[in-house]
């Protein structure tokens, strides 16, 4: 690319964020999807090359940035005129990557179907530590390959499964089963035309990254809940895996039967209050005699009623059943006023210095409709630095 041996980045916009590329006298050494910011790619980039210098893109490198940003919104490209530079590439990497290339747009293939395309089919494990480490991404469209039972497993940008979702969805992978009841792209695109601030975010790290599991694990995140309540992180998940651990049934899933019968010694000493055992054992009978709604009632039921059928079980607020929308049920209209994040959120969305209060979140996220949860989650990614800074940046603050 450069005559040069310096290595050197940039940026360049795409459907799914601010993207970077960086390359040297060899060629293409690096595409790097969006991080959490790009402040935190710029990181990444020095991580793995301490001298990298950023550069405004040069001709080639724009047009490789150009083609990259064309394979992303799902149009159909040919990358053989991009120089890789592949010298600190394994034997074995070069013959995945080389294989992965030659998956068409549109259709994917199985970590074991690709590891006999290049004659190691009992290599499967070894082709996904491969993709996963995957230098170029969309280059070598990684994003293709998938488990064996049709999960997507990881993903090497910031939010995983759900970007490679969108960039299968793009390429016209329609037939991927989805959660959601709404289209993440659809909410980002809504957003950016409804509200200017949020289309600077939006600018910066793409649609959303909510993914909710295939099948509602109610009874789990409900108990997770009540075990996180006014604690750390580190605290919350130190006591849930010890709840797990000593209550689990196969596959580590919470057993309630094991709960419910338990003496409330074996709760308390895993580190739970006298109150959250309590809380936890009523759940678990909650589930047992089926007052909670199945999954499928569930996805039936309105926002309103889902939250007032959670609210029931002892220790379980309005905050935690909006949560469950959210995130395990894909609703797309959720906003969670009481969240302390989200208030934040909107502060520096806005330019102020003094958390908003309620109505001003309701008022404000009015215009967000009908994808209020999306704005949600754009919020509560706004309160993590370096983001706040580098959006701060692009208001002039």
């Amino acid at each position: 690319m450069d005559k040069d041996k310096i290595v050197r980045y940039g940026f360049f916009d795409s459907l799914v964020g601010k993207c970077a590329i960086v390359w040297d006298g060899g060629g293409l050494l690096r595409v790097c999807l969006p991080l959490e910011s790009p402040s935190e790619t710029r990181v990444s980039i020095l991580n793995d090359f301490p001298d990298a210098k950023e550069s405004p893109l040069t001709r080639l490198s724009k047009k490789i940035a150009l083609a990259i940003s064309c394979a992303i919104s799902g149009g159909k490209v040919n990358f053989s005129f991009v120089p890789v530079n592949s010298c600190n590439w394994s034997e074995f990497d070069t013959k995945v990557y080389k294989a992965a290339k030659s998956i068409r747009q549109g259709t994917t293939i199985t970590y074991g179907s690709l590891a006999k395309e290049i004659g190691r089919p009992s290599a499967y494990r070894a082709v996904g530590t491969a993709l996963g480490k995957n230098p170029v991404p969309i280059v070598v469209p990684c994003h293709r390959v998938i488990a064996g039972d049709g999960s997507l497993r990881g993903f090497s940008a910031a939010r995983g499964v759900a970007t490679k979702r969108i960039l299968l969805k793009l390429e016209g992978c329609n037939w991927l089963s989805d959660s959601l009841q709404y289209d993440l792209l659809e909410s980002s695109r809504f957003l950016k035309t409804a509200d200017p601030r949020m289309a600077r975010l939006i600018r910066m790290v793409g649609p959303p990254g909510i993914d909710p599991p295939r099948k509602v694990q109610l009874f789990e995140s409900l108990l997770k809940a009540i075990v996180s309540q006014q604690l750390s992180v580190t605290a919350a998940a130190t006591i849930h895996s010890r709840v797990v651990e000593q209550f689990h049934c196969g596959f580590s899933r919470l057993d309630p039967t094991r709960i419910l019968i338990s003496d409330d010694v074996y709760l308390t000493a895993s580190g739970l209050s006298k109150n959250k055992a309590r809380s936890v054992k009523e759940l678990a009978s909650r589930v047992l005699d089926k007052s909670l709604p199945s999954e499928k009632e569930l996805q039936e039921m309105a926002d309103e009623d889902i939250v007032e059928s959670l609210t029931s079980v002892r220790g379980i607020g309005r905050w935690t059943a909006q949560m469950i929308l959210i995130f395990q049920l894909g609703r797309p209209d959720v906003l969670a006023v009481d969240d302390l994040a989200l208030r934040k959120g909107l502060a520096i969305l806005v330019g102020k210095k003094l958390q908003s209060s309620r109505t001003d979140l309701e008022k404000y996220a009015r215009r967000w409709r009908p994808f209020r949860s999306a704005g949600s989650w754009y919020l509560w990614r706004l309160n993590r630095s370096p983001l706040k800074e580098d959006y701060l940046k692009t208001m002039g603050i």
